[in-house]
């Protein structure tokens, strides 16, 4: 008697019956959406202040107005109308009367000791009285320092990820941010907030990392495309946030506080966050990926009649003896792949640039005209059709979506750069415009990296290539020391550059998370039309 064969139940078939894991989604979109806040709170804690010089003659500390009428006759004016900060005239000795021109010699120029401020906010500048133009530098280096410290820490909590678990790794370093966070609002100097502030940055930066790739890899190939928008949506959600606290919370250290005391859930994360299933199996953790299996697929209606230890055996054994080896045999493996060395290179640059443009990009709102809070709070929301439209990369390919979304995004900086500062409503609808194609950009850059590299150096190779982004976050903050226009030719010829090295990377529509070395060495050979590599696939290296 011949039995009839079955179809083949995988991981991926189970998880494609059960649907969308709302819980588990949400759990993972929260600390997307809190260190999305965290890693930009430096735009506001040292944003530049509207401040000019007290004349103690004229008015007294507690009673002051920013322009009061007989302020053009005490200090000296930029060309742009507004007084300067740190300059102020003497006064003539037997004269008396501030509305009295000759009250003051404009002939003696002289540097202030204490200033009026336009607003009541309080930040790290006249909190450490970092003002003046010999301080000027300070500001955009806490920027860079966390730059710097992202750049160092992406690589510890890849290597973590892939070495202890994707779990384990999340919860550390979240609830090591929120520790820090809140001792960074105690600062009692300019330099303990910025070494803080680099510790802060130095684990923040691979919370995302962990939470993405985890998220990705709890879903099957076909919820990676709903997955990946909604986990994504929770990053602008979460620059919302910090827009909205930095309009009412004006002093610093309680706008710090704020943000970060509801992270105190992430200490509670280690037992509410499942591991990952497929990380489990590369480690032949089979019986620990069983019972996570059974709680997510508690709802199939097949459940009782499933041999969930034989499916993901199967599932298993079919990734070859390469997982077995251990994480350093496989990153030795992936080091003699000429194949993944190159991607992993030309990743790391196309990086590098898309980093830089998206920082230079969120940074800049704070200096557009109007609210500094409701313009980054614009730029935020813009984030959101930029992540949306990252969808199309599901589509019609990774590729062609990123080359577009930089090219238009190159376009629009040239566009803005060009453009007069009289016409202030175009050049911010052009801004809009670049913040979408930039965030679009980043979003797939970021989706085609972790589909690229084998699970069991998912997570580390990610981390690297995004450490390696961070140099572009380092010179961010610089680059506006050259001015409000120049930097957008920069990033109009940065995009421009970035968009044709993205032209030789891989694509990797329709493929499934390769598992080992070999299978990785496949993705993008084959085409943006064919179905998913099979896990089962020949592991002869490709000619």
């Amino acid at each position: 008697m011949t039995a009839t064969k079955e179809p083949q139940v995988t991981l991926d078939t189970l998880l494609d019956d059960i649907g969308f894991q709302a819980r588990n989604i949400f759990v993972l979109g929260l600390p997307i959406l809190l260190v999305s806040a965290f890693s930009l709170t430096y735009i506001f804690t040292t944003a530049e202040l509207k401040y000019r010089c007290l004349i103690p003659e004229c008015e007294k500390v507690g009673n002051t107005t920013y322009l009061p009428p007989w302020l053009n006759n005490a200090v000296p004016y930029n060309k742009d109308g507004t007084p300067k900060t740190c300059y102020r005239y003497s006064t003539v000795s037997g004269t008396s009367g501030c509305n009295q021109a000759s009250f003051f010699n404009v002939s003696d120029v002289q540097k202030c000791k204490a200033w009026v401020y336009r607003t009541d906010e309080v930040n790290i500048l006249n909190e450490f009285d970092l003002q003046c133009d010999e301080n000027k530098w300070k500001l955009p280096f806490v920027g860079s320092m966390d730059g710097i410290g992202a750049l160092l820490g992406l690589p510890l909590c890849g290597f973590m990820s892939d070495r202890f678990g994707r779990r384990i790794t999340l919860a550390i370093f979240s609830s090591g941010v929120i520790i820090l966070g809140l001792l960074r609002s105690c600062s009692t100097s300019y330099e303990v907030f910025t070494f803080l502030d680099f510790c802060n940055a130095f684990l923040d930066s691979g919370i995302y990392s962990s939470a993405f790739v985890l998220g990705m890899e709890l879903v099957s190939a076909k919820q990676r495309v709903s997955t990946n928008v909604i986990l994504n949506l929770f990053y602008p959600a979460g620059d919302v946030m910090l827009g909205v606290i930095g309009m009412y919370v004006t002093n610093w250290r309680w706008f710090l506080r704020l943000l970060y005391g509801p992270g105190v859930i992430f200490f509670v994360y280690y037992w509410i966050v499942p591991e990952s299933m497929r990380w489990l199996l590369t480690k032949n953790r089979t019986e620990e990926a069983v019972e996570i299996v059974d709680k997510i697929i508690q709802n199939h209606p097949d459940r009782d009649n499933l041999d969930l230890k034989h499916i993901l055996s199967s599932s298993a054994d079919s990734a070859s003896k390469e997982d077995t080896f251990g994480y350093f045999k496989t990153l030795g493996l992936a080091l003699k792949s000429w194949r993944l060395l190159y991607r992993v290179i030309h990743s790391s640059i196309c990086w590098i640039g898309v980093v830089f443009l998206w920082y230079g990009v969120i940074q800049q709102s704070v200096s557009l005209t109007g609210n500094k809070h409701v313009n980054f709070i614009y730029s935020a929301l813009a984030q959101i059709p930029g992540y949306s439209m990252s969808a199309l990369a599901f589509k019609v390919g990774h590729k062609i979506t990123f080359i577009a979304s930089i090219g238009v995004c190159s376009t629009l900086f040239f566009v803005f750069y060009f453009t007069s500062s009289d016409f202030v409503l175009f050049r911010m609808i052009i801004y809009i415009l670049s913040d979408i194609a930039i965030t679009s950009a980043f979003t797939v850059l970021f989706i085609s990296t972790c589909e690229m590299f084998p699970t069991p150096l998912r997570s580390s190779l990610l981390a690297f290539c995004s450490m390696m982004g961070r140099i572009g976050q380092v010179f961010a903050p610089q680059v506006f020391l050259l001015g409000t226009e120049l930097p957008f030719l920069i990033f109009g010829c940065v995009a421009l550059l970035v968009g044709f090295l993205s032209s030789f990377l891989p694509e990797t529509l329709n493929m499934e998370l390769p598992n080992t070395v070999k299978q990785a060495e496949y993705v993008g050979l084959q085409g943006v039309d064919n179905p998913a590599q099979d896990n089962n696939m020949n592991e002869t290296s490709p000619s």
